[in-house]
């Protein structure tokens, strides 16, 4: 196991292959151990030493920690162990919400979250973070799923699993964005030209009137607006033209995830993607990245998007 430290206090854990092995029996052992059901008795947990005897009873609290962590590594994931204040700076917060630190002093001056001044500084406590992400998370999931289309039963059936399919995708990626598995990042651009795309989705798939699609469409992206304050990035527009992408109306996507800093790319075009300007993309991000973590190199932005996106097929085309 490998051990970086990033501030005192604080320490990041990479996994190696020794750990592996030893990983996989552990995460078995509590993956079976739940699966078993143990129907009316109360887990108990413990940490034992190498004398028969020698152990000590963890609460529950320290053993969903140990949990995260073992499945997290057995997955070769590195694992960082941050202990918290239970005071934060508005930039503590920001980084717990994973926002922006301007976005978080919005929501303290709109009242979302409470806090309290000390001089010229905004305290906030963590609980009350917490309790906001809770709180956030569970208003995303119910705007998403107002965004849900009905189906007439007349309608066309390869039309209307047509649409489920797309739509289990996307309760797909923005249920991973909610839970803070990655942070999403689009343009208005973007977001402009998605609401056009669902509009006329709406009418030529499902039969729907003209004014209630558009209607759809705009509470689909108030929605992801909503949902993410701190994902429309902006200053992307002198980049556009630069990539000699062979359609130009898709550089203004290449030139968002560059200026945000994106790890990869969510679009349902890929016969049009030109490997040449794919690889000087991977490299400007390779470039950007260090700002959140450590930087990569071109082989590992490519490793990244093979083993944690299953982007294999796409990264051939760019070795």
């Amino acid at each position: 196991m490998g051990l970086k430290q990033k501030a005192p206090g604080e320490a990041t854990y990479l996994p190696d292959e020794s750990d592996k092995v030893q990983l996989a029996k552990v995460y078995d052992f509590l993956a079976a151990h739940e699966q078993a059901g143990r129907g009316g008795i109360t887990p108990r947990y413990f940490l034992s030493g190498i004398v028969a005897g020698d152990r000590v009873e963890l609460p529950r609290h320290a053993y969903e920690v140990l949990r995260q962590v073992v499945e997290a590594m057995q997955q070769g994931l590195p694992v960082t162990v941050a202990p918290r204040s239970h005071v934060l700076t508005t930039q503590q917060a920001a980084d717990l919400l994973q926002v922006s630190r301007p976005t978080v002093i919005k929501l303290l001056d709109g009242g979302e979250i409470p806090y309290v001044r000390a001089g010229s500084h905004r305290r906030i406590k963590l609980e009350d973070v917490l309790i906001f992400k809770d709180r956030r998370r569970e208003e995303q999931y119910a705007a998403l799923e107002a965004t849900a289309v009905d189906h007439a039963d007349e309608e066309d059936p390869q039309a209307v699993l047509s649409d489920l399919r797309d739509a289990r995708k996307a309760v797909a990626r923005l249920s991973l964005a909610f839970e803070g598995i990655y942070r999403p990042v689009w343009s208005s651009q973007i977001l402009k030209e998605l609401e056009y795309g669902e509009t006329l989705k709406l009418i030529k798939r499902g039969g729907a009137d003209p004014d209630v699609a558009a209607e759809r469409a705009a509470h689909l992206v108030a929605t992801m607006r909503s949902g993410f304050e701190d994902a429309e990035v902006s200053g992307w527009h002198s980049l556009v033209g630069t990539y000699e992408l062979p359609d130009p109306d898709d550089e203004h996507v290449l030139a968002a995830a560059v200026i945000a800093g994106a790890g990869t790319l969510v679009t349902a075009n890929t016969v049009e993607l030109n490997p040449v300007a794919a690889r000087r993309a991977v490299d400007e991000i390779a470039g950007r990245s260090g700002r959140h973590g450590r930087t990569l190199t071109f082989d590992e932005v490519l490793d990244l998007l093979v083993h944690r996106y299953g982007m294999g097929a796409a990264v051939r085309c760019l070795r």
